[in-house]
């Protein structure tokens, strides 16, 4: 696009509703080729169309080379050629034409002009728009294969992504308060959506191993009743229904990743990033870019990141499980463990930071044993489900016992257990992190009940996680011998 009185170049979806524009730039954009790209995703058959309009004739030139069609979603190219955001900025020689989200859309986010209407929950934000240059050169590219969008062409870097760098005054101490960044709203029809970005969670010191300090990566959900809500720092947050819906912890690698994120039909919503570094001791970063909406279902990517809303990390709070009805005695029931707070000084399983999990701890002097229950939120019927989490035992109660009920969301059924295990033969005095499963039944709704049984000791628990499918109980003498409680 060079010369006077350029026009306009358009890129349209054609179908039997109607034309649509999803690229449009207007004006000299200089005596070059530009990579363009865009997302295609339409719920029936459909032609592209490209249009080109001119000024004046024999002054300017707009032409296209090399037009190819890849799986996967792509952020669009260059960023001012899509939907603009409220209040972002265009760039000089390549004003935006107003491109049609349909019905209300953010727009894609490649990072290069600034953040797309992503903005902070609360200032400061430890959020930035970063160049490419403050990472290592291994890293500052994107192993775009087949699947991974228009973006497949070899070694394609942008110049900008979304990071969460760990300040060095923050190695090695205690957990920052999560940050988090918030969409714009959205409203899906009928149709499901589908999230995807690039994520980067990588700390280098961990390079060949599996760091536990680093921290987490969140995307999280949150019902949006209007604009002024959700787009502000005094917003009832606590008000309106959240969940979240996908998350990683700790280092994933030293390169670029994709990701995918199933979003629900016919709701009004933001989605949050949240980023919580963990107490590494070591320089990190956790990072985003390429941020695409589009209308289509999608799986999860990875797999593993796909959340429950039974699942907990436990990091500041017990997120959806409460303490449940059936406890006996005067102990406080489940406890949130702190630094200050915590049983035989254990750390946590997710980052080993000293806090961020629950655990019980009971005493009779009559040696009566006493109940704590920790109950999950409501869980859907369906298909078997595996649930997995990580235990420690303390104490000296050799009758201290956890237990894993599944109870009936009507309570007409029987609670049935699970999962039980007895803390006899177990190193209570110097406790450690073991990990935990068993298949729940999941044919009626359903809540899962984590229960301790003692009268001097306890058990902790970390790092809940509930996935469709059958699993082995572990360990094997967790296995009930009755599944009647």
């Amino acid at each position: 696009m060079y010369g006077v009185d350029v026009g306009s170049l358009r890129w349209l979806v054609s179908s039997a509703a109607g034309e649509r524009v999803v690229w449009s730039l207007v004006g000299d954009a200089g005596n070059a080729w530009f990579r363009g790209a865009v997302t295609l995703a339409e719920p029936q058959p459909f032609r592209v169309v490209v249009e080109a309009a001119v000024g004046a004739v024999g002054m300017s030139d707009i032409a296209v080379d090399n037009i190819s069609l890849d799986p996967g979603p792509c952020p669009v190219s260059p960023q001012v050629a899509g939907a603009k955001a409220p209040g972002a900025p265009g760039r000089a020689g390549a004003q935006l034409q107003p491109v049609r989200r349909s019905p209300r859309m953010p727009p894609d986010c490649s990072m290069e002009v600034d953040e797309c209407g992503w903005r902070p929950m609360a200032q400061p934000s430890r959020w930035s728009r970063l160049p490419v240059a403050t990472l290592p050169p291994s890293m500052q590219r994107k192993p775009h294969g087949p699947g991974d969008g228009a973006q497949s062409g070899a070694g394609l870097r942008n110049d900008f992504f979304l990071g969460l760098q760990m300040p060095a005054s923050l190695a090695g101490s205690s957990p920052a308060a999560t940050t988090t960044l918030v969409s714009l709203p959205i409203t899906s029809r009928s149709e499901p959506l589908c999230l995807a970005f690039w994520y980067l969670v990588h700390e280098p010191s961990a390079a060949g191993a599996m760091s536990t300090g680093l921290g987490a990566l969140r995307v999280v959900l949150r019902e949006a009743r209007d604009d002024r809500e959700v787009r502000t720092e005094e917003a009832p947050r606590a008000a309106l229904q959240s969940a979240t819906v996908w998350a990683l912890y700790n280092t994933q690698g030293p390169a670029w990743r994709p990701a995918r994120v199933p979003l629900p039909a016919n709701f009004t919503f933001t989605v949050e990033l949240e980023g919580e570094w963990g107490p590494g001791k070591h320089s990190g970063i956790l990072a985003v870019d390429d941020i695409v909406l589009y209308h289509a279902k999608c799986p999860g990517v990875p797999s593993s990141a796909l959340s429950s809303p039974a699942d907990c990390s436990f990091s500041s709070d017990s997120c959806t499980w409460t303490n449940g009805s059936g406890s006996t005695g005067r102990s406080p029931g489940w406890q949130h463990a702190s630094g200050q707070h915590r049983p035989a000084r254990l750390s946590d399983n997710t980052f080993r930071a000293p806090g961020g999990y629950v655990f019980f701890d009971m005493f009779s002097l009559s040696k009566v044993l006493r109940r704590a229950r920790l109950e999950s939120p409501h869980l859907d019927a369906g298909e078997p489900v595996c649930l997995s989490f990580w235990f420690a035992a303390f104490g000296q109660g050799d009758s201290t016992m956890l237990r894993v009920l599944r109870v009936d969301q009507d309570r007409k059924l029987p609670e049935m257990t699970v999962w039980q295990l007895n803390a006899r033969g177990l190193d209570t005095a110097r406790p450690t992190w073991m990990s935990a499963q068993a298949t729940v039944s999941a044919n009626t709704a359903f809540s899962i009940v984590l229960e301790g049984v003692a009268n001097n000791g306890g058990f902790a628990v970390d790092d809940v996680r509930v996935r469709p499918g059958v699993c082995q109980t572990r360990p094997v003498n967790a296995q009930p011998t009755s599944t009647e409680s």
